[in-house]
C-alpha cells in the first residue's frame, strides 16, 4: 500500500511538475484576475459617473435606451469584476488540487466567459445598428426639437434632452450642427431666434471659448456635485466665448464650422471598440485558465479511477 500510494503521489506531482510549480501557476492566475477585477470595477464607476457617454448616446438613440446602455455597461463591468475576485478566492482553494474544487472553479470561469461573450456580441450588434440613419435622425431633431421644451423629456433647466446633448457635443467636440453650422439656418430655433431681442445664427456652444473656460472643463467639482447633491456642472449651457458677435457673423477664427456627425460616429466606434477589447482581456485570461485546469481535472479524475476487480485478481494471481 505504501508503494502504491507513493506511486500515486508521484504521478499526481508529475501533473504539476512540482508542488511549487502548481502553486506558482495558481498564484499567477489569481494575481492577474485580481488586477483585472480592480480595473473593471473602477471602469464601472467611471461609466456611471462620467456624463459624456450619456449625452453623446442621446444623440444616437432615445433617452431610455441611452440610460439602459450606460447602466447595462456599468453593471457588466461590476459583475465581471466581482466574478474575477471570486476566481481569486477559488484559486486559493484549488491549491489543494481537489477535483471538486477545480470543477467549481471551472464552472464559475465558464459562466463569466458566457457573460462576457454575450456582452461583446451585443456591442458588436449595436456598432452597426445604431449608426443606420443617424444623419437623418439628427437633422430632423435639430430642425424641430433643438431649443424647445419637451414636456415628456425635460431636465431641471427647462431644455429638452436633445438640446442638452447637442450643446454638450458641440462644446466638447468643437463642432457645430450635424453636417455644419449651416444646418441651423433652416431650423425652427433659427426662425424664432431672429425675432427675439438677441438674435443668433448659431448656438453659443459653436463659438470658440476663452482659455480660462477651456481649462475649467471637467473639473472634479462636477463629479462631487453629481454624487452628493444630484446636480451637474453644465458649463456648456452658458460658456464664456471670445467674441460672440464675430462668431454670430461667422468671422474667421471665431466659430467651429465642422459638423458633429463624423465626430460622434468616430467617438462611438472608438468607444465600442474599447469596450470590446476590455472585455476580451479577461476572456483571454479565463480561456487560458480553463485550458490549464481542464487538463488538470481530467488527469486527476483519471488517477482517482479505481482499478477494475478483474484486473486486480489477475495481478494477484500473477
Amino acid at each position: 500500500m505504501d508503494l502504491k500510494s507513493s506511486s500515486s503521489h508521484r504521478k499526481r506531482m508529475s501533473i504539476f511538475c512540482s508542488p511549487n510549480c502548481s502553486r506558482g501557476v495558481v498564484i499567477c492566475f489569481s494575481f492577474l484576475f485580481w488586477v483585472t477585477g480592480c480595473l473593471l470595477i473602477m471602469l464601472g464607476f467611471w461609466v456611471m459617473l462620467d456624463p459624456s457617454k450619456f449625452h453623446l448616446l442621446l444623440l444616437m438613440t432615445t433617452e431610455n435606451e441611452a440610460h439602459y446602455f450606460v447602466v447595462a455597461l456599468a453593471y457588466t463591468f461590476f459583475l465581471v469584476g466581482c466574478g474575477m475576485f471570486g476566481l481569486v478566492f477559488m484559486g486559493c482553494c484549488t491549491i489543494q488540487t481537489k477535483a471538486s474544487l477545480i470543477a467549481a472553479y471551472l464552472t464559475i470561469t465558464v459562466l463569466l466567459e458566457c457573460i462576457e461573450l454575450a456582452a461583446v456580441l451585443t456591442v458588436i450588434s449595436c456598432r452597426s445598428s445604431m449608426l443606420v440613419g443617424l444623419q437623418s435622425r439628427l437633422i430632423e431633431n435639430l430642425m424641430v426639437n433643438y431649443g424647445h421644451q419637451n414636456n415628456d423629456n425635460v431636465n431641471t433647466h427647462g431644455n429638452n434632452v436633445f438640446t442638452q446633448s447637442l450643446d454638450y457635443t458641440q462644446y466638447m467636440l468643437h463642432c457645430c450642427g450635424v453636417t455644419g453650422a449651416h444646418d441651423y439656418n433652416t431650423s425652427r430655433w433659427f426662425n424664432e431666434s431672429t425675432l427675439s431681442k438677441e438674435p443668433r445664427n448659431v448656438p453659443i456652444t459653436c463659438c470658440l471659448r476663452t482659455e480660462l473656460e477651456e481649462n475649467s472643463v471637467g473639473s472634479p467639482i462636477s463629479v462631487v456635485s453629481r454624487v452628493f447633491h444630484g446636480t451637474v456642472e453644465e458649463v456648456w449651457q452658458n460658456p464664456r466665448v471670445q467674441r460672440e458677435m464675430d462668431c454670430q457673423n461667422d468671422k474667421p477664427g471665431t466659430r467651429f464650422n465642422q459638423g458633429c456627425l463624423e465626430l460622434v460616429q468616430d467617438w462611438f466606434l472608438s468607444q465600442s471598440l474599447a469596450v470590446i477589447l476590455i472585455l476580451l482581456l479577461p476572456m483571454v485570461l479565463q480561456f487560458a485558465c480553463i485550458a490549464f485546469f481542464s487538463s488538470l481535472l481530467r488527469k486527476l479524475c483519471h488517477q482517482e479511477v479505481p482499478a477494475a476487480p478483474g484486473s486486480r485478481h489477475s495481478s494477484d494471481g500473477g
